[in-house]
């Protein structure tokens, strides 16, 4: 099993406003971006993209199980 660490998590963070209503990822990859800027935008719809299908599989699952959590 490959674990993925978030590159440059806090700084893409520290940008974000909580209240925002959309976030748009261009690069979804395995999700561990999105899934913290969801974490921080409680009400923000999300719309991800990524060139690689199989990894939009896992982000899907991985965002499934992240919202089924909380």
């Amino acid at each position: 099993m490959i674990l993925h660490t978030p590159v440059l998590l806090q700084e893409v963070c520290s940008f974000l406003d909580p209240e925002s209503k959309l976030i748009v990822d261009c690069t979804l990859g395995h999700g561990g971006h999105t899934m913290a800027l969801l974490s921080l935008a409680k009400q923000a719809h999300l719309i991800g993209f990524d060139v690689d299908e199989l990894m939009m599989t896992k982000a899907r699952l991985q965002l499934a199980t992240k919202i089924d959590q909380n």
